[in-house]
């Protein structure tokens, strides 16, 4: 299967899957009545993920198979996945004024001067934008999206080896805009930032006029904190991890941690997010964002979205992926733990709806 990041997939049951380094996320959804009929949330085998990239195949299409006999599914299902990392590039493309069918081999053009890779190693997919080229208002621009072919090829193997069927093959950017926009009814005047803040990595993408100008991928998440509690006072990873989610969660903890995540862990997160930010800023200087949502393992970390809010200088709120999608009724009591991990998986699950 290849690269396919547009339009819609068929309106019919399918499976949506979405890798991540810590939890691996899979749902039965049901397009015609928007609605999640199953759904599990599983640790990710240790070293067979990481960052996008699968290290073990044997041991990840293991299993994903073992997790899909869990669901009690048919075999051979068709599923919809999404792929993030530093493999996936996302580019806002301006076009001067050119023939309709000049424009694909023009961005083909371009794409390859811009993401350093040649046309032989990545698969390309664009998307025609409407009203952001600002330097020449009249002419388009579309958002391009290239994925290395050997990742392409990775995931195809062991979405096979597990007796799948790869029918939709997206990014994780696409995903979870899809499963922003759902959501939240957005306002074309205003511009919005999303944060999905993951374990080894945090996709930021940028909004405005209801479309995808500006996406990156942050080599920087959970483990980060993890590996700053480790360090300082000198317990091992699990450990860390441990201290860190009791401290989100409320529960007592040291406040040598506190300080330590509140001063200098959440604002050193928080100086990466701006310099990103400052970035977009040089391209579009006039389109500052006015408000963003967050999700991800990550975002729970203690007051990481306060100090980020104090950082950037707009409102930041949580995504509710199920704002406007219904569960089953085993699901409906689960739906706050399962909030923050949802979005990218219900975003896949959405490129069914018409």
């Amino acid at each position: 299967m290849s690269l396919s990041l547009f339009g819609r997939g068929p309106k019919k049951p399918r499976l949506a899957l979405d890798i991540g380094s810590q939890n691996t996320k899979i749902m039965l959804f049901d397009p015609v009545k928007a609605f999640v009929k199953k759904m599990v949330v599983k640790p990710t085998p240790v070293d067979s993920f990481k960052g996008g990239l699968i290290r073990n195949e044997g041991e990840l299409s293991e299993f994903l198979t073992q997790s899909v006999l869990e669901l009690e599914l048919d075999s051979e299902a068709s599923v919809i996945t999404g792929i993030s990392g530093k493999g996936v590039i996302a580019k806002k493309i301006d076009i001067p004024q050119m023939d309709e069918s000049m424009i694909p081999e023009f961005v083909e053009i371009e794409a390859e001067q811009e993401v350093f890779y040649n046309k032989e190693e990545m698969e390309l997919d664009y998307d025609k934008l409407v009203g952001v080229n600002f330097k020449k208002p009249e002419a388009p621009s579309v958002l391009v999206v290239t994925v290395l072919k050997r990742m392409i090829e990775s995931y195809n193997n062991v979405i096979k080896k597990s007796f799948l069927d790869c029918e939709i093959l997206d990014t994780n950017f696409s995903a979870l805009f899809n499963s922003f926009e759902y959501n939240e009814s957005l306002n074309g005047n205003s511009n919005y930032m999303l944060l999905d803040i993951g374990c080894v990595s945090t996709n930021l993408l940028i909004i405005i006029k209801r479309q995808v100008v500006f996406a990156r991928n942050l080599p920087i998440g959970g483990d980060f904190f993890n590996q700053g509690i480790q360090k300082k006072m000198g317990i091992n990873y699990q450990e860390a991890e441990e201290l860190k989610i009791s401290a989100s969660d409320g529960q007592d903890a040291p406040q040598e941690l506190v300080t330590l995540v509140r001063n200098d862990l959440n604002g050193a997160f928080a100086e990466e997010i701006l310099s990103c930010y400052e970035l977009y800023r040089s391209l579009f200087s006039e389109k500052d964002v006015d408000h963003a949502y967050v999700t991800g393992g990550g975002s729970k970390t203690l007051s990481l979205v306060s100090d980020l809010q104090k950082k950037l200088g707009f409102p930041i709120d949580n995504l509710n992926p199920f704002k406007k999608i219904k569960l089953s009724s085993n699901l409906q009591v689960k739906k706050e733990d399962l909030k923050t991990f949802s979005a990218v998986v219900t975003g896949l699950s959405l490129r069914f709806l018409s």
